[in-house]
């Protein structure tokens, strides 16, 4: 019994679908990401660690504006001054929105509850402390650090332009992963489409031949002499 041949894996090509398609998961999940989280302006904690969206530039240079930080849970207990803290704010501007801003003092309230004075590090935008002070129970965690690459994937698809660029390079990496496919089965197609013209061909080149060789006999056929019958009639007397 004949072994089937095995097909040859294309090295070219398999490394090129599996960086492909994790670069669309990449996109495609930081997509869902910053829609999700962008309306909430945070993420739920996985490992005790979440994902802020920090839209003002308060925290700069530290955090600068429209930026992705890395929150860590925190009890109040555990925060001391000069921590960067992420907290649900009391004060009526912004009134239950997230908030990040630096804890310059720490004190208590009649119930034993912590509060801290808090400030943003923008010194043109924050030339004294929070007028209202962030509630223990309202802290969310500490700030661990900024996320460079996710903030940049922020600002672009917060976009409607970012988007429309997500989806054109997803749509480049599908062509470049399937082009050499697709350029072997156009080739393919055009190969079979030539070989049908060409026996088309050859078929249409014979029918002409026949037909030339008909015209030709039947011209040859017109100029044969015909037999004399006056000929045969003097035979005849005779």
């Amino acid at each position: 019994m004949e072994e089937k041949p095995k097909k040859k894996i294309n090295i070219r090509l398999l490394v090129f679908s599996v960086v492909g398609y994790a670069l669309i998961l990449f996109l495609l999940a930081s997509a869902a990401f910053v829609m999700i989280s962008g309306s909430s302006g945070s993420s739920p904690f996985v490992g005790g660690y979440s994902l802020m969206w920090v839209k003002t530039g308060s925290m700069a240079p530290l955090i600068p504006e429209k930026s992705y930080i890395l929150v860590e849970k925190a009890r109040p207990d555990e925060v001391a001054p000069g921590d960067v803290i992420a907290f649900v704010s009391d004060d009526p501007d912004i009134f239950g929105q997230r908030n990040v801003h630096r804890v310059v003092a720490i004190d208590k309230d009649s119930n034993g509850g912590f509060l801290f004075t808090t400030r943003g590090d923008n010194a043109e935008t924050n030339t004294v402390a929070d007028s209202v002070p962030a509630r223990g129970e309202a802290l969310i965690g500490k700030y661990v650090m900024t996320m460079p690459l996710m903030s940049v994937m922020g600002r672009v698809l917060s976009k409607t332009v970012g988007l429309f660029v997500v989806v054109v390079l997803i749509i480049v990496v599908l062509l470049v992963i399937y082009l050499p496919e697709i350029a072997k089965v156009v080739k393919k197609a055009n190969g079979i489409k030539t070989e049908k013209q060409a026996a088309i061909d050859e078929l249409v080149r014979q029918e002409v031949e026949r037909l030339k060789r008909d015209a030709e006999a039947a011209q040859t056929a017109e100029k044969e002499p015909e037999p004399a019958e006056n000929d045969e009639n003097d035979e005849n007397r005779k």
